[in-house]
């Protein structure tokens, strides 16, 4: 038997389908691969866009970011410069009060020298005395006008300003009413002496104790070291400077002696006028 034949024709058949094989496999691989590409194509033209839409959107939000930064910038600046403007306004008010004590200071003045207690009982019978505070009096200017804007600045100063402030009135006041008296003919001092007293010293630490040994008249002499400080106060308000802790207890410890001054005064104002 021949087999030759055969074998060729199995051989033939062998490396028809090898190569069938190849060209198969060949076309499959071309075939994925065209069909990865794409895919990979279109994953990044997909990336592109998304990148492109993020950046996009990101330069939007900074847009927005910088807008509300620049309008909270813009309006932080228009409060500060509105906060200075009051402030300003707040401290020509309250030294124009000052200032505008004057004439009281001039009072103040005439009464450090006048031992009040004789003066009273000299009043209480002698008219012609009693004429002398009354001429006294007719040039006497109370700044009440000063007063109520010194009030409505208090909100813009520091509160060691208003503190001094309040030390400073409290002893013109003081002057005031004594010429009250002697004009009236009231052999009586309606002086709360030791709240008074009190007010310097805690206005004043450095007087101590030997604020005792004068009578409140003699604190006429401590006004110009007040004004001063009312000043230094002023400055440091118009330079943005904090109080510190201690400062804002000694300031809180003053305003409360002075109101209870104040709250004295008034009940024997009335009592004077009764």
């Amino acid at each position: 038997m021949n087999w030759t034949p055969t074998i060729s024709s199995f051989l033939i058949l062998g490396i028809a389908i090898w190569m069938f094989r190849k060209l198969i496999i060949t076309r499959l691989t071309n075939a994925v691969g065209h069909e990865y590409d794409e895919k990979i194509e279109n994953l990044r033209a997909e990336l592109r866009k998304s990148e492109e839409e993020f950046r996009g959107t990101l330069n939007e939000k900074t847009a927005q970011i910088e807008a509300i930064r620049s309008g909270a910038l813009s309006g932080v600046v228009n409060r500060q410069t509105r906060l200075y403007e009051k402030q300003l306004d707040a401290v020509e008010k309250l030294w124009g009060a000052v200032v505008s004590h004057a004439h009281c200071k001039g009072v103040a003045g005439w009464m450090s020298v006048i031992k009040f207690e004789e003066a009273a009982k000299e009043a209480a019978r002698n008219e012609e005395f009693r004429e002398i505070f009354r001429t006294m009096e007719q040039n006497l200017k109370l700044p009440e006008t000063a007063f109520q804007d010194a009030s409505m600045s208090r909100i813009y100063i520091s509160k060691l300003a208003w503190a001094y402030y309040s030390a400073y009135s409290a002893i013109i006041m003081n002057a005031v009413i004594r010429l009250q008296a002697l004009k009236n003919g009231i052999d009586k001092d309606f002086t709360d002496k030791e709240r008074l007293r009190g007010l310097i010293k805690e206005a004043l630490p450095s007087v101590g104790d030997k604020i005792d040994e004068f009578d409140t008249g003699a604190y006429y002499y401590f006004l110009e070291t007040i004004e001063d400080m009312i000043l230094r106060e002023c400055e440091k308000t118009l330079k943005g400077e904090e109080a510190d802790q201690e400062s804002m207890e000694k300031a809180a410890a003053i305003i409360k002696k002075a109101s209870e001054l104040k709250n004295s005064i008034t009940k024997e104002g009335a009592e004077m006028r009764s």
